[in-house]
């Protein structure tokens, strides 16, 4: 099953990585140079040691690097992983471009709309100014200098720091090799340390960015610029965020243990990814629309469906029904209050084959094409947990027959993947056709489960 190429699709993935959540794939991104940057100005190098504010904790790059550390380059089976895991993030993670395609084309383009500006023609701390408003908390991991901060000074983009928290307080313990391994149960966790290995902390540090809001990221004497992929960033043309993080974890170079990861969720590690990503994107989701009312209390239009107002008028339309649940909520119900996540299992909770396929089965997949995308996920992340066998062929092959079906919703004439939550010719009732065979096996061989589904 070519899970990346559907999630490409889902995602929106353009030819270069814009921002964190907006695609898994990218080309190479060098940093801007002289010959080569768009705005064809000021040139970038990565800084020769780690110089965004003073006494933030953060240590750079250099205290991950070396070769006695993380940055090993002899990557293969011989080596434990984590002797690699900067080499491998290196050479090739999409997060270590996030800051350098701000100097790109449609990142220019995406600039130049905000400030209605010819972006190639502002000057470069003009330029550099609005990137520290509105991209830098999920463009680039802080660092430290003495003075003004300058482009040179993220130049490595989103690096080990932003996952794994501000090292300083917790690198001298990290050295020693007989520390413990870090888990909930120790109380020597040191300060600061950002455990990735539970899915919940690892999902909840992803979401900041992929979902928003984004992490602070200001001097401590100016208001902290609130980072968030509003629908005047979607306007101006970056991609939408939707963020689905089982995937993610499979599409991304992983610089950490995979079998580890899977041997401590035997049989469900996937699964658990996709509902535990589910819950931690709805929580976050809830944060953001919070912040995004304000003292107004009216939503942002990216807190919508873009269907709800995106659509065709011409009729027959199927989303005309004067009741189609798809008609515009302006007035109150953002997307995120559609699931309510009290309703979703326990995060700790250990669940059965038919308590997840009672939880697919219940899944609405007919009010957009995203819908349809996550229950193929959802069945997709179950099949891939089961054992080698017949069953594990069976939803192998109902997958990919949905999988072949949204993919089918892409006409010649549809709006490119990405441009929206749905492609323009997207019809609900079709879709629920082709997963309601799959609805009913799976209800076949399910019962009640004892907690609600979303």
């Amino acid at each position: 099953m070519n899970l990346a190429r559907l999630i490409a699709l889902h995602l929106g993935v353009a030819s270069l990585t814009m921002g964190l959540g907006c695609g898994l794939e990218s080309t190479e991104i060098a940093l801007p140079t002289q010959a080569s940057a768009p705005r064809g100005k000021q040139p970038l190098a990565p800084a020769a040691t780690a110089t965004a504010f003073k006494d933030n904790g953060y240590i750079g790059l250099n205290g991950c690097a070396a070769t006695a550390c993380h940055g090993n380059s002899q990557m293969g089976e011989k080596n434990p992983v984590w002797e690699s895991s900067f080499q491998v993030w290196y050479q090739n993670d999409p997060h270590r471009q996030a800051f350098a395609v701000l100097y790109a084309e449609q990142s220019v383009n995406i600039i130049g709309k905000l400030t209605q500006r010819d972006g190639r023609k502002m000057g470069d701390d003009e330029y550099f100014g609005v990137i520290q408003q509105r991209c830098l908390g999920c463009h680039a991991t802080p660092v430290q200098v003495t003075g003004a901060a300058s482009p040179e000074d993220f130049a490595y983009g989103v690096q080990c720091e932003t996952c794994h928290g501000p090292a300083s307080k917790w690198k001298d313990q990290h050295y020693l090799a007989s520390r413990s391994v870090v888990t909930p149960q120790t109380a020597r966790t040191p300060p600061g340390f950002q455990d990735t290995k539970p899915l919940t902390s690892r999902a909840a540090i992803c979401t900041q960015c992929h979902v928003g809001p984004g992490p602070s990221m200001h001097d401590g004497q100016t208001p902290a610029p609130i980072y968030d992929v509003n629908h005047d960033l979607i306007a101006a043309g970056h991609p939408r965020l939707d963020f689905e993080f089982n995937s993610y974890l499979e599409n991304l170079p992983a610089h950490w243990n995979r079998k580890a990861d899977e041997e401590r969720r035997p049989g469900s590690f996937h699964f658990d990814a996709w509902r535990l990503g589910r819950r931690q994107t709805q929580v976050q989701q809830v944060k953001l629309d919070e912040i995004r009312k304000g003292a107004n209390g009216i939503d942002d239009f990216a807190s919508q469906a873009c269907h709800d107002c995106h659509h065709h008028l011409a009729a027959p339309a199927w989303r005309q029904g004067v009741n189609h649940p798809s008609r515009p909520r302006l007035s109150g119900v953002a997307r995120s209050a559609r699931i309510n996540v009290d309703d979703l299992p326990p995060v700790d909770e250990s669940l059965s084959t038919i308590q997840k396929q009672t939880l697919i089965a219940g899944l609405p997949t007919g009010d957009s094409w995203d819908q349809g995308v996550q229950f193929y996920l959802a069945l997709a992340a179950f099949t891939a947990d089961l054992p080698t066998g017949a069953e594990k062929e069976h939803w192998n092959f109902q997958a990919q027959s949905l999988y072949k079906h949204l993919q089918q919703q892409f006409s010649p004439s549809a709006l490119p993947p990405g441009t929206y939550d749905s492609p323009d010719k997207f019809d609900g009732s079709h879709t629920e056709k082709g997963v309601e065979r799959i609805r009913q096996a799976l209800q076949r061989t399910a019962e009640p489960a004892a907690f609600k589904t979303p």
